[in-house]
C-alpha cells in the first residue's frame, strides 16, 4: 500500500460531510411555476443557501396587483425562533415593515418546514421537499387565522437546480 493512502483516504472521509452539506438539495435559485401552483403570486424567485444546519433565505415576489413582497433570514434548523423582517412594498411605492419570527425544522434530506410567526403565533407554515433529483421545490402553504384556523391553502412549485 502506498504511504500517503492512508492520510488521504483520512481526508476524504472527514472532508465527505462538508462537501456533502454544499450539496444540499435547496441549494440554489428557485423560479416560481406558475402553471404548476395553485398560489397566488405572479412571479417569485427563492434563493436558498444551506450550509450544515443553517439556512439563509430571500425571498422575493410579487402579486398580480403589483405589490412586492421581500423578506430574508439566516436559521438553523433547530425550532429556535429567529427575528426577521419583511417587506411589502405597494403599487405606489408605500412601504410598510412586517416584523416575524421564523421557525426551522429539517424533517429528513429533502423535506424541511418553515414557519412564520407574529406575536408568538403561527401566521404561515410551508412544508417544503426538494424532488426530481433538486430540480424542483414543492411547498404545501398553510395561512392560519388569529384563532388558529386554517384559512388558505396554496401549492408553490419553484424550478431550478439545487447548486
Amino acid at each position: 500500500m502506498r504511504p500517503w493512502i492512508g492520510p488521504a483516504l483520512a481526508v476524504a472521509l472527514a472532508a465527505g460531510p462538508a462537501l456533502a452539506a454544499d450539496r444540499d438539495p435547496f441549494n440554489g435559485v428557485w423560479t416560481y411555476d406558475a402553471a404548476q401552483s395553485t398560489g397566488g403570486a405572479y412571479k417569485q424567485v427563492l434563493t436558498i443557501t444551506v450550509r450544515g444546519d443553517e439556512e439563509t433565505y430571500l425571498s422575493d415576489y410579487t402579486l398580480r396587483d403589483g405589490t412586492r413582497n421581500v423578506m430574508g433570514f439566516v436559521a438553523r434548523y433547530d425550532g429556535v425562533p429567529v427575528r426577521t423582517t419583511g417587506y411589502r412594498i405597494a403599487p405606489d411605492g408605500t412601504i410598510t415593515a412586517r416584523p416575524m419570527e421564523v421557525v426551522l425544522r429539517r424533517l429528513d434530506g429533502t423535506r424541511r418546514v418553515l414557519e412564520h410567526k407574529v406575536d408568538g403565533r403561527i401566521v404561515r407554515r410551508l412544508e417544503r421537499d426538494s424532488i426530481q433529483g433538486g430540480r424542483a421545490i414543492v411547498s404545501e402553504l398553510t395561512d392560519f387565522d388569529a384563532q388558529g384556523q386554517k384559512t388558505n391553502s396554496s401549492r408553490l412549485v419553484f424550478v431550478g437546480r439545487a447548486q
